[in-house]
């Protein structure tokens, strides 16, 4: 028993040590472009997704200008000139940067530099921590805790940071976040990794395309709304929408609600992500005819019978059926368009009883579609 337990203890410490393991490495289980096996070149036109808690930004970093040593130096020392010189080991570097808030939610939150970089998103060439041991904060041009950007507006500023000398073209790391991919069955690192070496290129990195399952379905008009059910292997989130909302609609969550006979087609969109392209699926829903809710039948004259039915919204017409026997055997027949509720049926037999029902029907790319018979009623000629 001893043993047993011991065996499962020493494998879930293994588990334990992998997992804290792969985050103090910051590894990312992932493969695409900005993921930490393949980052982004700070110099290109690069967006991405940031999220802050307060607001979600889609966003453009792009570096403009770098420099190290003296270059650096100088220019930080001609912005201030009351800041010490570094020791033999350190060195300063020095980006200038261009942030672009391009759209968020809310979309009136004002988004801060600084709540996108700072001195803990810089890593080693190596990708391992990078010790920073100061930054600057310029009194002359417009640094980093400047600027504070609106929806689709974007400003440059300059960023310093102390590090030691052996440190050129630091990686940085923004967004930084976790989360477990239950589908994928991995971690997902979503932090966002940049490459600030001139020389390194960035790769082309191929989206895979999703898959959607989803089905036709049909329902019976007056019915209760219900959730379309669609699976798919993206970690991207659905969107709907009905090309005929006269027949069906859908709301936000997926929930469909048969508004009117007729044929819809419902359009199902998987969110475009960092691993996976944007699909569309198109599903048709038919909503056929319900059960006509009444009809009355009365006998106007000898060997004739008159029969009304209560009008159904947005069918094609009705069957109008009588027989003598209740089981409809031998039945006689009778069409009529969605404007004639009522029919006249004469040349009947005498003091005679006959069963009597209708139903509505829709006609859909040439097929029709029936509703259930109404009730039967039972009335005698005269």
């Amino acid at each position: 028993m001893k043993k047993k337990i011991s065996n499962k203890l020493f494998l879930l410490c293994i588990l334990s040590m992998f997992f804290i393991f792969s985050l103090n490495t910051h590894n990312a289980f992932a493969d695409y472009l900005g993921d930490i096996n393949n980052p982004f070149s700070i110099y290109e036109n690069n967006t991405f997704e940031f999220d802050n808690y307060s607001v979600k930004a889609k966003v453009e970093l792009k570096l403009l200008e770098y420099k190290e040593d003296e270059e650096a130096w100088d220019f930080i020392y001609n912005d201030n000139e009351y800041i010490d010189e570094p020791t033999y080991d350190k060195h300063w570097l020095l980006f200038k940067f261009s942030l672009k808030y391009i759209s968020g939610t809310p979309s009136n939150e004002l988004l801060s530099a600084f709540d996108v970089i700072d001195s803990s998103c810089f890593y080693k060439p190596s990708k391992s921590s990078l010790k920073t041991y100061d930054y600057i904060d310029f009194d002359n041009v417009t640094d980093l805790y400047d600027v504070e950007l609106y929806p689709g507006t974007s400003d440059t500023f300059y960023y310093a940071i102390l590090v030691d000398k052996d440190i050129s073209y630091p990686m940085i790391r923004v967004n930084e976040d976790y989360y477990y991919d239950s589908k994928l069955d991995k971690f997902i690192d979503t932090s966002i990794w940049f490459n600030t070496n001139p020389n390194y290129k960035q790769p082309v990195i191929v989206k895979q395309t999703p898959t959607i399952t989803a089905y036709n379905c049909t329902r019976i008009y007056g019915s209760s709304s219900f959730k379309v059910t669609a699976k798919t292997n993206s970690d991207g989130s659905f969107s709907y929408s009905s090309s005929n909302t006269k027949v069906a609609k859908i709301d936000s969550k997926g929930y469909i609600k048969p508004t009117g006979c007729g044929k819809a087609y419902i359009y199902i969109k998987v969110k475009e992500t960092n691993l996976f392209k944007s699909v569309t699926k198109k599903i048709t829903i038919i909503v056929t005819p319900s059960k006509v809710s009444s009809i009355t039948v009365t006998t106007p004259k000898s060997k004739t019978i008159k029969i009304v039915a209560k009008k159904h919204p947005t069918v094609s017409g009705y069957q109008y059926q009588y027989a003598t026997n209740k089981s409809f055997k031998n039945a006689k027949t009778l069409k009529g368009n969605s404007t004639q509720t009522s029919k006249t049926v004469s040349k009947l037999k005498s003091k005679t009883y006959y069963y009597v029902r209708v139903r509505a029907y829709k006609v859909i790319d040439g097929k029709y579609y029936y509703g259930k018979w109404s009730s039967i009623k039972k009335i005698k000629t005269k």
